[in-house]
């Protein structure tokens, strides 16, 4: 089978499951792997060119994701895949990679954006969810780690001394 597998890319844990299963429905398919990880600039152009200052920028955003991916996935050689590092807004982009081909699967991680943190930040499944004219999966965050705690016996309880209440 032919065509693309997308992934967006912003170094969260729900981006690196997303990255996994992507990976694994472009194994599975025969379709190609294409990560893109978007950048922004935080230095405003006012009063002095900052062309270098935005390579630096850039290149670190590569860095980023070529550490993602490499933590995420072992490249087995079994998937084709490719790195994308755009400056841009995560959720058009994504979009824009998605419109670029002719099939594609394109697949996000969610996060756990609640209240105030969705208006702040918003929600880029949900972006891509409303705006993609392709098949969308959106991967949600790994489960949490259960822990369980056992008492250490050998420690003594913290005594609370009796109080008289009024």
């Amino acid at each position: 089978m032919n065509g693309t597998v997308i992934v967006g890319l912003d170094g969260s844990s729900a981006a690196a499951e997303a990255l996994r299963w992507a990976r694994d429905l472009a194994r599975a398919t025969g379709r190609t792997l294409r990560v893109v990880h978007t950048w922004h600039s935080d230095l405003t152009p006012l009063y002095a060119p900052v062309g270098d200052l935005g390579l630096d920028e850039e290149r670190a955003a590569r860095v980023d994701a070529q550490e993602w991916v490499a933590a995420a996935v072992v490249d087995d050689g079994t998937v084709s895949w490719q790195l994308q590092v755009v400056q841009g807004s995560p959720g058009p982009t994504l979009v824009r990679a998605a419109a670029e081909e002719d099939d594609c699967v394109l697949v996000v991680g969610t996060h756990e954006h609640q209240g105030l943190g969705r208006v702040l930040h918003g929600s880029v499944s949900h972006y891509v969810l409303s705006h993609a004219r392709c098949p969308v999966v959106a991967v949600p965050p790994p489960a949490p780690e259960l822990v369980t705690v056992h008492a250490d016996p050998s420690v003594q309880r913290f005594g609370v001394p009796d109080v008289p209440r009024f």
